[in-house]
């Protein structure tokens, strides 16, 4: 009996030992960040076709989340990064979440380290099936499955339902439908066949697309990266034009000025005249005389007022 006793003693401090509990060593929750912040980042190629004749690059999103800042989830704990896919219909384009990605510093790191996901803490020794990538510097995980937990493809199922269940309801009562506005058609599930082949190409490659980026050095101009300043020096004697003078009309270069001269004759109208009107050529002055009886006629039919011609000369009607 005392060996059977012994016997679970050892097993259940086998098992306990297993399952992250360091009862002996102080609790140290770690904060994770986004691929951006570690300095790392995700090489999308822009050759791979998928369904449709649709491009990867194209069809998928990346998005660094700060949980500081307003309306973001705060489902980890730090900063992460969401490798999204594109869901497009006929009220545009929106990100689904295939992968939440979360980098963690190698450096003092122990057994007794601790990530919080989703209010719930977990040792490192429980998370190791969630490594996607890993260095000298980082480990990287991918927190999908503790925050959606159910498979892309039902995600994706479940929205083209909903939307079909809003466009059902608007066709239901066509009666009031405008006749300048398109109808609504049904999306269709096969037509999304190139974001599950997005979806599958991310899970089986994600590792091989993730590396450092240029960025970690210190941005160029920091103090503790300065600009090399290269001395002064005059430009070469070839480059410069050993032709070029003074600029025109300096006192070193004056403009020329040439002797005034009468225009030739040639060019002078010997039939000109003085101008008209001129005392030396007025206009002439016509006498004035009586309106004729033609005109006055023709143009008594197209007044309306009483003509202010003299009274002893008659207006016909």
């Amino acid at each position: 009996m005392r060996n059977f006793q012994l016997f679970m003693i050892i097993i259940l401090s086998m098992l306990l030992s297993g399952c992250g509990v360091h009862s002996d060593e102080k609790e140290e929750l770690l904060s994770g960040q986004s691929l951006e912040n570690a300095h790392y980042l995700i090489n999308i190629p822009d050759n791979v076709i998928l369904a449709d004749d649709l491009t990867l690059s194209a069809s998928s999103s990346i998005i660094s989340v700060n949980p500081s800042d307003l309306y973001t989830d705060s489902s980890l704990n730090g900063d992460y990064t969401i490798l999204a896919l594109n869901f497009w219909d006929s009220n545009g384009s929106e990100p689904i979440p295939i992968m939440y990605l979360q980098a963690f510093e190698l450096a003092n790191q122990s057994s007794s380290c601790t990530i919080k996901i989703c209010g719930e803490k977990y040792y490192l020794n429980q998370l190791e099936t969630f490594i996607i990538y890993k260095d000298s510097d980082v480990v990287i995980y991918d927190f999908y499955n503790y925050i959606y937990k159910k498979p892309f493809q039902t995600v994706l199922k479940q929205m083209i339902d909903k939307i079909n269940d809003s466009i059902s309801d608007q066709l239901s009562d066509l009666s009031d439908w405008p006749d300048d506005r398109k109808k609504p058609t049904m999306l269709n599930y096969n037509d999304y066949r190139y974001l599950l082949d997005a979806e599958a190409y991310f899970e089986k490659n994600i590792s091989n697309l993730i590396t450092k980026s240029d960025s970690s050095e210190t941005p160029l101009g920091n103090p503790e990266n300065p600009i090399a300043e290269e001395p002064w020096e005059p430009a070469p004697d070839d480059l410069i034009d050993s032709s070029s003078e003074a600029p025109l009309g300096s006192p070193e270069n004056p403009i020329a000025e040439e002797p005034w001269e009468p225009a030739p004759d040639d060019l002078i109208d010997s039939s000109s005249e003085a101008p008209l009107g001129s005392p030396e050529n007025p206009i002439a002055e016509e006498p004035w005389g009586p309106v004729p009886d033609d005109l006055l006629k023709s143009s008594s039919h197209n007044s309306s007022h009483t003509s202010s011609l003299p009274d002893d000369e008659p207006v016909d009607p």
